[in-house]
């Protein structure tokens, strides 16, 4: 069949701006195609030169995929979409995998659609305006416009973030219960006789596989493994290669898994849920069998980390294992869905701490922290269980670089974030986290989402403190800001002394120029001064006129980026400039990374100036404290002297209180 659309209007782009008539020309073909005969309702209008569909056409030889690939593809098919109401979106499909893998089961999204795409002879027409200055006229927009068709899959594993940074999808464990569900099919075409069969990399070649029937494989060894689907329909077969990396896992085999955790009660209709890991403690060198001296810790944003990554954390400098040896228990509490309010995941952290109450074998009280986000929930959980005359028989409560009094995200990158979402996968999973119950808690202050790129008019409607994040204070203050039938203690992983961390305030940290259609610039946070100072610009001409936008600091801004304090743990900066993902012509990169959690919100100190020393003077909520020195450290990183701080205070021994 023909899938050419018929299209004979006619319509000329004129030079104006060399930064607008490549969109206009794009929304030309759009709306040429919207009366025209098409089966695709999809008009791909990414370049060559940077689409990630190109060469997976099916064919034997088609390129592989990985997973962040295949939904960058979908996520490009997605804006491709003309009119096709039943399109699923990239998130709809995430819920879809995020079921699948509930139960259990790795799912293998698939994608065979028909769509149409801007021919490469376009761009040779673009450089010709470009460089001439003159309009160029088309006749019918069959000259630049062709049929596509495309088929890829990928494993759909679950995202894991280190805060905002995306990490390498892997598979933990050699045993993989596969399903190829039908809702993750995406076809363009109805045919019910197509089959399936399935190359798993496992040595054991092609095996049929059936629509939602999960098949289990074993692989011998652990690694990148390379897959390949077939579809067989029509007497043609289809080709789609995509690879899964297969880790061994590093972390020391818990004595028990909980898998059940839920909280007694909602918060707001929604019962939070979880898992904890539970190691027993050693008496003379053997381990126990029961619990005895429990310590709870809670993980941080956005949850769901492996059991890997968080013993690595805990065991920094030796910390996890030394307790276990000195004959303490760790109970590692993970969320199944850290980005619900911490209203929510405290209550889920009552319910732990109430079990390990009713299970453990001794009158030794709890002791109970959290790293980041973690020790935010801990502190909700016992206030809150304070406030309600809850017995919790925790004797000893700490945090690791907890932003009791707020995080930051530099609102230049969440206003990027957000300007890109339509156009990066990797931007949009990002601005989905940003919008979460829990981030908009926990950053101080915060960009609110807006529709596809573009935001009101009003861009100070858009920017400030949540109204969730007003909410959780006014809701810890009635209970008592803090619990305090305990001792507490707190490790900061910035320094005291107050000073900037080398990031000037108002300069560019990062730009880049897209010649087709927008641009942005991004500028570490001004600090000080009148109000009006920009920290954000961004071009977008995907709009009809095209608009520029100018972000702007309100009097006397608080500098968040460049106070004293714990670092993002992938340079954020740095982070967005490697991550975008869209036709960028010119990108450049002054400042690497920012302050997260500032010093004094790590202490929870009443002063409201980020940049206030921290002495003896200074007002904490915290009966011992810990600071960095000479240097900010990384976010929930600890040195020698901040573990063994940590291991004192659990152990009853007598920690040093820090000074500036």
């Amino acid at each position: 069949m023909n899938r050419t659309p018929q299209c004979d209007c006619e319509f000329s782009v004129s030079y104006s701006h060399d930064k607008t008539f490549v969109s206009e020309l794009t929304r030309q073909l759009r709306e040429s195609l919207s009366g025209a005969t098409t089966t695709s309702g999809l008009l791909n209008s990414t370049p060559p030169q940077i689409s990630a569909i190109k060469s997976r056409d099916g064919q034997p030889g088609s390129l592989a995929c990985d997973q962040a690939t295949w939904q960058q593809i979908y996520l490009e098919l997605s804006a491709a979409v003309l009119e096709a109401p039943t399109w699923m979106s990239p998130t709809e499909l995430q819920a879809h995998a995020r079921y699948h893998r509930g139960n259990g089961h790795t799912p293998i999204m698939v994608a065979h659609v028909s769509h149409h795409a801007v021919r490469a002879r376009f761009w040779h027409y673009l450089e010709q305006v470009r460089t001439t200055r003159q309009s160029v006229t088309f006749p019918d927009s069959r000259e630049i416009i062709e049929h596509r068709e495309a088929f890829c899959a990928s494993a759909i594993l679950e995202r894991q973030f280190d805060v905002l940074s995306p990490q390498p999808f892997r598979h933990y464990g050699r045993r993989v219960s596969f399903v190829l569900p039908k809702h993750g099919i995406r076809l363009h075409d109805v045919e019910s006789s197509a089959t399936y069969e399935i190359d798993f990399g496992d040595g054991q070649g092609l095996r049929s596989i059936q629509v939602d029937q999960p098949i289990v494989v074993e692989y011998p060894d652990y690694g990148r493994k390379m897959l390949t689907l077939l579809r067989c329909v029509e007497k043609r077969t289809l080709h789609a290669h995509f690879s899964l990396d297969i880790a061994e896992s590093t972390a020391p085999q818990p004595n028990e898994l909980w898998n059940d955790l839920m909280a007694q009660k909602p918060y707001k209709g929604v019962y939070a849920q979880g898992r904890a890991w539970v190691y027993y403690g050693s008496e003379h060198g053997v381990r126990r069998s029961k619990l005895v001296r429990p310590v709870i810790v809670a993980e941080g944003f956005p949850g769901g980390y492996t059991l890997d990554y968080l013993w690595d954390r805990l065991n920094q400098h030796g910390l996890a294992g030394g307790l276990l040896a000195s004959g303490y228990d760790l109970v590692i509490l993970g969320f199944k869905d850290g980005r619900l309010a911490i209203q929510a995941n405290a209550l889920l952290m009552q319910a732990l701490i109430q079990k390990v109450s009713r299970v453990k074998e001794s009158d030794t009280p709890i002791v109970v922290g959290g790293a980041s986000m973690g020790g935010l929930v801990a502190r909700a959980a016992l206030a809150d269980m304070e406030h309600e005359n809850v017995r919790h028989n925790v004797a000893k409560f700490f945090t690791v670089d907890t932003p009791h009094n707020g995080a930051n995200v530099p609102l230049s990158l969440q206003a990027m974030f957000q300007f890109l979402k339509s156009r990066s996968d990797s931007a949009r999973e990002v601005a989905e986290l940003l919008s979460s119950p829990a981030a908009q808690q926990l950053l101080m202050s915060w960009v609110r989402p807006f529709p596809g790129a573009r935001p009101s008019d009003n861009w100070p409607d858009f920017i400030g403190s949540s109204p969730l994040r007003d909410e959780l204070y006014e809701w810890l203050d009635i209970r008592g800001w803090m619990p305090k039938r305990l001792e507490t203690a707190a490790v900061a992983c910035g320094i005291g002394t107050g000073a900037p961390n080398g990031d000037q305030p108002s300069m560019e940290a990062l730009a880049y120029e897209c010649a087709a259609c927008h641009w942005a610039h991004a500028y570490v946070y001004p600090r000080g001064g009148v109000a009006g100072q920009e920290y954000a610009r961004f071009r977008d001409d995907d709009v009809k006129p095209a608009v520029a936008y100018k972000i702007m600091a309100g009097a006397n801004p608080a500098g968040y980026d460049s106070a004293p304090g714990g670092l993002f743990t992938v340079p954020v900066f740095k982070e967005a400039y490697d991550g975008i993902a869209v036709p960028a012509t010119q990108k450049w990169l002054h400042v690497q990374n920012a302050c997260f959690v500032p010093t004094t919100s790590a202490l929870s100190c009443r002063a409201s100036d980020l940049y206030t020393p921290i002495t003896r003077a200074a007002v904490t909520e915290f009966d011992r404290y810990e600071l960095s020195s000479p240097a900010n450290l990384l976010h929930i990183e600890l040195t020698a002297k901040s573990a063994a701080f940590l291991s004192s205070f659990i152990t009853d021994l007598s920690p040093v209180t820090s000074d500036a």
